[in-house]
């Protein structure tokens, strides 16, 4: 999907604020998540403090799974 801004220029999914918005409600709809490739994903400043905002479940060295809190999305 190519995502314009007003000016017909191509929009990031960082700077797509619908895009983050859809990204925080569907990674916040359960009790955990994990980002993979997190560097590829597009993820904003302030999507990540909501992602990460519930502290850590778990982690591997590798991998990591974040706690949901219910409301912070």
């Amino acid at each position: 999907m190519d995502v314009r801004d007003k000016n017909g220029r191509r929009m990031s999914r960082v700077d797509n604020l619908h895009w983050q918005q859809a990204l925080r409600d569907y990674l916040l709809s359960g009790d955990a998540v994990i980002i993979i490739r997190a560097e590829d994903a597009g993820i904003s400043a302030s999507t990540w403090d909501a992602i990460i905002g519930g502290g850590i479940l778990a982690a591997d060295g590798a991998h990591v799974v974040y706690r949901v809190e219910s409301g912070r999305h």
